[in-house]
């Protein structure tokens, strides 16, 4: 009697920590979105926030689309920070919907989790818009195994809205030459680092 005691109250402490971590969002907390910046001319990281469909939402009510939000951000304006001149904003980092007047004011907007994304014909005009004017997406984090909710089609099914007018021919990028590209980039960054510590130190 005395065991079937300890048991049910082990069982039932591990289920209340089970709801608490469900509702407040484990370690991080329920999620919450911060206010976004005004737009004063300098780098500003945008993601893009979208219209979750049913079962995107994780612990804590975190959208699929604020996965990493805003520590990732902060971290790559911070690493931005340190080895360019570019001064970004560090720890304001805003979200935009693709269908918000706003986004053209910025070069660069990253989206998370697009396999959660209802997306509507009035944000896939406005994504086409955005690239033919020169913006630029990061598409982040898509997988197959969810195509299997009925009444929403996919991102890349979407995608025929975007890319059907035929103004835009996308082609798809192999992977090894994504990672060269990849590397390219950190080369890049590492030897303008060292030459901006080399100016300052000669």
């Amino acid at each position: 009697m005395p065991h079937q005691r300890i048991l049910l109250s082990v069982v039932l402490t591990l289920a209340l920590a089970a709801m608490a971590f469900a509702q407040y969002g484990g370690p991080r907390g329920p999620f919450h979105e911060y206010p976004n910046v005004p737009y004063d001319g300098r780098f500003t990281f945008v993601r893009i926030r979208y219209q979750t469909a049913p079962n995107g939402h994780w612990y804590g009510g975190w959208p699929a689309w604020g996965h990493g939000y805003p520590l990732s951000e902060q971290n790559l304006m911070s690493i931005i920070h340190e080895v360019t001149y570019l001064a970004p904003h560090v720890e304001e980092i805003n979200t935009l919907a693709f269908d918000d007047p706003a986004l053209f004011h910025y070069p660069i907007a990253y989206i998370i989790e697009p396999d959660w994304w209802s997306m509507t014909e009035r944000e896939a005009v406005a994504m086409r818009t955005y690239m033919q004017k020169g913006g630029f997406i990061i598409v982040d984090d898509f997988k197959p195994m969810r195509r299997r909710y009925p009444g929403w089609s996919s991102y890349d099914d979407r995608l025929g809205v975007t890319y059907g007018s035929g103004y835009i021919r996308a082609t798809n990028v192999p992977e090894p030459a994504t990672i060269l590209l990849l590397g390219a980039g950190i080369l890049g960054l590492g030897l303008f680092q060292y030459r901006k510590w080399f100016r300052t130190n000669s």
